[in-house]
């Protein structure tokens, strides 16, 4: 089944698929699409999650002007113009949070349902975790920003004390 690339007309030349950042994937999704451009990637691993970034300017899977994976891209490809912000798992729960703050010009046309993205976000927990976790998914806003710092503000505290710098933002 062909899938439509609504991206495929963009004035802005898909600036979100030549300079991605911070992807986030599944083992599955970054053993099926990026696995085999480990040399293009800047990749860091952490709770079974792949975060990929393009190194120089491009996704490995870009050619020229099209997706070549479109049909079966990662889900957080799908879930464009939204992003995966953070996600936290404590014990046996995953935070997972979630914002659209892009300058897309085409956001708007590209919006997803509240619902979809909820389906996309558990398809990605699943994939990534498995389903014994229970997950919870809320928007990034600003009281989640602060509690995610917050709930890693004594290992930031920790980090400072053990090494020897001096300030704790970020």
């Amino acid at each position: 089944m062909e899938c439509e690339n609504i991206c495929s007309t963009c004035s802005s030349n898909q600036v979100c698929c030549r300079d991605f950042s911070r992807l986030r994937l599944s083992q599955s999704e970054f053993n099926r699409d990026f696995s085999g451009h480990r040399d293009s990637l800047h990749i860091k691993e952490y709770l079974g999650i792949y975060e990929v970034t393009s190194q120089p300017n491009s996704c490995p899977n870009w050619n020229g002007n099209q997706c070549t994976i479109y049909e079966t891209r990662p889900v957080e490809c799908r879930l464009y113009p939204y992003t995966i912000e953070g996600v936290l798992k404590i014990r046996r729960l995953v935070l997972l949070t979630y914002h659209c703050r892009t300058r897309c010009p085409h956001k708007s046309g590209l919006l997803l349902t509240h619902a979809e993205v909820l389906e996309l976000l558990m398809i990605f927990a699943v994939e990534a975790f498995g389903k014994s976790l229970r997950v919870v998914i809320v928007p990034d806003n600003l009281p989640i920003r602060v509690a995610r710092f917050l709930i890693r503000l004594p290992y930031k505290i920790i980090y400072c004390l053990r090494n020897g710098t001096k300030g704790i933002a970020g």
